[in-house]
């Protein structure tokens, strides 16, 4: 029988040859589940996991926003004025490093040969410049900072 017929014994599911079986569309159950699927395969390819070293001693792994947070407001108390932090990606392409003077240089590349250096001019600039790098928007905070590099540090305000 072809697509979409009747059988014989008064059925009403279509009977299908073998050739045809593999032409038919997906039910949307089976093509939730296949589009599911593959999310689950790319997140999980494409999650990089944070970690940030501390110049005054300490180092948290897998970090989130709330520990990337709490290390800024340990920076902006401590009296030591060379102070800095790291913030990295697990894969290497990407640091972001921190300092007590306001100063923030992105470095990137596959051999961490691109460093941004900027001025900023307060701590909220720096906030949410790592904000941005723990949403793995990298290429924004590079060209956002390259746009800083070329004129004088003004307060940056993103949401």
């Amino acid at each position: 029988m072809t697509s979409g017929n009747i059988s014989d014994t008064g059925s009403c599911r279509p009977v299908y040859t073998p050739a045809e079986r593999n032409r038919r569309p997906l039910s949307a159950n089976r093509r939730f589940m296949r589009c599911s699927e593959q999310n689950n395969i790319k997140s999980k390819v494409m999650k990089k996991v944070l970690w940030i070293e501390k110049n005054w001693g300490g180092s948290l792994n897998d970090i989130s926003a709330e520990d990337f947070v709490g290390t800024l407001g340990q920076i902006m108390k401590t009296q030591h004025s060379g102070a800095a932090f790291w913030m990295g990606c697990s894969d290497g392409e990407y640091v972001l490093k921190i300092e007590k003077n306001l100063n923030l240089t992105f470095i990137c590349g596959k051999n961490l040969d691109l460093e941004l250096t900027v001025k900023t001019a307060c701590w909220e600039d720096i906030h949410s410049l790592g904000i941005l790098f723990i949403r793995g928007e990298f290429k924004l905070l590079e060209d956002l900072m390259e746009i800083t590099k070329k004129t004088p540090p003004l307060p940056l305000t993103l949401n």
